[in-house]
């Protein structure tokens, strides 16, 4: 008989799955652990050998989202043209994928208030947020470095930056005829860049 496969990773990601949604549909505090469990055709039990309760499979989730996010950041550091060019690529990439997780827009405000809350939420979104605004940051501050901004606090720019990304997030959720997501967010940094401008 052969050694059988470790689908471990394999049925966590099937869970995570299944969470979305339900949670999509329910919401985070309605959903129920069995809701779960059954969207992913497993039994209550076998569901709490991967998740010890609802609020760990919430951190896994979010961990997720946020570091799929994460992960483009620093090619853009390297990558070639003006720190503002590449500021607006990375910009974009943002919104681009914040476009094709429109669907998960109920989750990730949900997380957001769980983060004025919940201690291990908000660790989640402070390392998130962090991390966006020192790439952001670091990008300003080239800019700065090679003389296509005047001097300023290259962190507060960056956190500008980020206040506009979320902004717009949170108003195109609540009113997307209005607010056209992508030309919005790039129009705003532009504004923000032409600013700094020697």
């Amino acid at each position: 008989m052969s050694p059988r496969a470790d689908v471990s990773k394999e049925r966590t990601e099937q869970i995570l799955q299944a969470a979305l949604v339900v949670f999509s549909q329910l919401g985070f505090d309605r959903a129920r652990m069995e809701d779960i469990a059954a969207q992913a055709g497993l039994s209550p039990a076998t569901l709490y050998l991967y998740f010890e309760n609802k609020q760990a499979i919430v951190t896994a989730i979010n961990e997720l989202l946020f570091t799929a996010e994460l992960d483009g950041y620093q090619q853009w550091r390297a990558a070639p043209g003006t720190a503002r060019e590449r500021i607006l690529l990375m910009v974009d990439a943002i919104a681009v994928e914040l476009e094709q997780q429109s669907a998960l827009m109920a989750i990730v405000y949900e997380f957001f208030a769980m983060g004025l809350r919940q201690p291990a939420a908000r660790q989640v979104l402070q390392a998130f947020l962090r991390e966006t605004q020192a790439a952001l940051a670091a990008l300003v501050q080239e800019g700065m470095d090679r003389g296509e901004f005047r001097p300023m606090g290259a962190s507060q720019i960056a956190v500008a930056i980020a206040a506009m990304i979320e902004g717009t997030l949170l108003l195109w959720g609540y009113d997307p005829e209005q607010v056209q997501l992508r030309p919005q967010i790039a129009r705003g940094v532009e504004l923000l860049l032409d600013g700094l401008r020697l």
